[in-house]
């Protein structure tokens, strides 16, 4: 028997390999492993859903509360015949304790159609910013196209996206 620090032949060398690949496949694992989930749950994709941003998040039904959201149609935003983006109108209807409540939202969209502000059916005026939405107060649909947006000139909306 050798008590050396190097062992005689090379068949000592075996376990010592063995471990090193088994030390190598368990530090593969967990990456390859979380790989796997990411695909599988589609981590990274583009969701299909329309933005909704004056509701961050549809409320969880329970048996006290839920909101249901309606189908978007939109209407182009014309201004001295060209178009400058386009507002998209939905219904939503929330139900909290017996009581519900519908409210129509507006979506202002630029003309490279990304989200820009919104406005509900009082007329209270929303521009999103980096920090958050950002209140501009209450306006007809037209000058809260225009204060979202920016633009002076007046402002046509005609429906659909055509």
């Amino acid at each position: 028997m050798n008590f050396s620090s190097k062992p005689a032949s090379p068949h000592c060398d075996g376990p010592i390999i063995r471990y090193r690949i088994r030390r190598s496949l368990h530090h593969w694992i967990l990456p390859i492993g979380l790989l796997g989930i990411i695909g599988w749950t589609g981590c990274g994709s583009t969701p299909i859903t329309e933005p909704t941003p004056l509701i961050s998040r549809p409320a969880i039904s329970t048996p006290s509360t839920s909101t249901q959201l309606s189908e978007e149609s939109y209407s182009r935003a014309m201004a001295a015949g060209t178009l400058v983006g386009f507002v998209g109108t939905r219904q939503v209807t929330m139900v909290q304790g017996g009581s519900e409540v519908t409210t129509t939202v507006h979506n202002i969209y630029d003309a490279a159609f990304q989200i820009i502000g919104s406005y509900d059916g009082s007329g209270a005026t929303y521009r999103f910013t980096r920090q958050g939405p950002e209140k501009l107060g209450h306006f007809a649909p037209e000058k809260s196209f225009q204060m979202v947006s920016g633009l002076e000139s007046p402002i046509k909306f005609q429906e659909g996206l055509q």
